[in-house]
């Protein structure tokens, strides 16, 4: 090659190795910027969703504390009403009345033991427990006439409807058809499940709803066993004079094995005890402030956040969003969790994971112990999550809330960044 040639090569060859330089030195400097603001926007927003969690977790925990409070309040005013105490008086004593002295001819007897044959059959189907319809009995007469008669023969979908029972005309009767409306409409303005009224001997002589509970004995009748009547039998006795008893959720029988919370307060006539108020609370009522609408997506959660409850037994006292929006999706996941299959089994026939669906996770267990807890952890149902949880912070009860966000929906925006970023380069 001649030295002109040689020469004039030279810097074409420089020119191009300037412009490959260049291109890389831009191409890096490009890409270490891209990072240094992936990593950047990565801290900014796992604080924002952070930030949202926690906000959201308090103000449901400091909602139930209100909540709780305000219930409470409610039911001892109640109890201080002349329908309940007047109801109270009169019902014990129509009761007491009807001990050996109405009964059931045989006709009314076969009916209803037919109809306890019915119910024990139906809590089997359930899956709940086997059980003898003997072991439903309320065991004594004035029981088993009012059952009879506002209960097995209640002509009404709703057993509430029924005002007055055409058969009873025991003063029972005459008291029920007084007294049962204005009290189904305190029950109804107040926003209770159930009322009913207990005596000072713990017969449940009133109720709204007339459920299986109706007319038995707290302390020696079928559900003498349940968190209910020992609210009733020994707590109500130590609670000073106008507090009110606060019993968390258990899965009533009578409610027909759902998920029952319970408030009970004294009945006192001037300075007399004489009775105790008892009302039951769905569980639609803490479901409304951590579900409240079911519009998540309106309501600012994305498609996966959520807020719910949990109890000292590390199970949910408030339905899980997915078994809500997608049952059969959630089903699927639990049983790919490996997880009892009774569990979804119950979860399907109940339709709630309140007090069935297990939350044992790093999150729940910190703030068991009384510590607020924020970081990435897995969730009840194995996904990866960024959680913020902590205690509900009530003396009435051992609950935590838990909000959180699965880590896909949390880092969104990141992979969206990085796909522009790749398209760029």
């Amino acid at each position: 090659m001649s030295a002109a040639k040689q020469h004039e090569a030279k810097p074409r060859s420089l020119r191009r190795n300037l412009v490959i330089t260049f291109t890389i030195v831009s191409l890096m400097s490009v890409l270490l910027l891209g990072v240094l603001n992936y990593f950047q926007a990565r801290e900014m927003l796992t604080e924002s969703v952070s930030d949202q969690l926690v906000n959201q977790q308090t103000a449901k925990a400091r909602a139930i504390r209100n909540g709780i409070d305000r219930l409470e309040q409610t039911v001892v005013v109640s109890a201080q009403g002349r329908q309940v105490v007047e109801g109270v008086i009169e019902f014990a004593a129509a009761y007491d009345a009807l001990d050996g002295t109405d009964v059931l001819d045989q006709a009314q007897t076969e009916s209803f033991d037919a109809f306890y044959s019915v119910v024990a059959a139906a809590i089997g189907e359930a899956g709940v427990e086997s059980i003898a319809p003997d072991d439903l009995d309320p065991g004594t007469d004035a029981a088993r006439y009012l059952q009879y008669h506002y209960i097995v023969s209640n002509p009404h979908e709703e057993r509430s409807d029924l005002v007055s029972a055409p058969d009873d005309a025991s003063d029972y009767g005459a008291f029920h058809e007084a007294r049962h409306p204005a009290l189904t409409q305190l029950r109804t303005q107040l926003g209770f499940g159930d009322l009913l009224l207990v005596d000072t001997v713990g017969n449940i002589v009133y109720s709204t709803n007339k459920r299986l509970d109706f007319a038995t004995n707290v302390q020696t009748g079928p559900y003498r066993n349940s968190s209910m009547a020992e609210a009733v039998t020994s707590r109500i006795a130590a609670a000073p004079v106008g507090d009110a008893v606060f019993v968390g959720f258990e899965l009533y029988l009578p409610a027909r094995a759902k998920p029952s919370m319970f408030v009970a307060a004294a009945i006192r006539d001037q300075a007399r005890t004489v009775g105790a108020l008892l009302v039951e609370i769905p569980i639609d009522a803490l479901n409304d402030l951590t579900i409240g609408d079911g519009n998540w997506q309106e309501n600012g959660f994305g498609d996966t956040a959520e807020v719910y409850v949990v109890g000292r037994d590390n199970l949910m006292r408030t339905d899980s969003r997915l078994w809500i929006e997608d049952p059969a999706e959630y089903l699927r996941r639990l049983d790919g969790e490996g997880t009892d299959p009774l569990v979804g089994n119950l979860i399907e026939t109940f339709g709630s994971t309140v007090l069935l669906q297990p939350v044992e996770t790093e999150a729940v267990a910190e703030a068991l112990d009384g510590e607020q807890f924020l970081g990435s952890t897995t969730n009840y149902l194995g996904q990866s999550s960024l959680s913020a949880a902590g205690p509900v912070g009530a003396d009435q009860v051992d609950w935590v809330v838990v909000a959180e966000v699965s880590r896909a929906e949390a880092n969104d925006p990141l992979s969206s960044y990085v796909t522009s970023l790749s398209l760029i380069h």
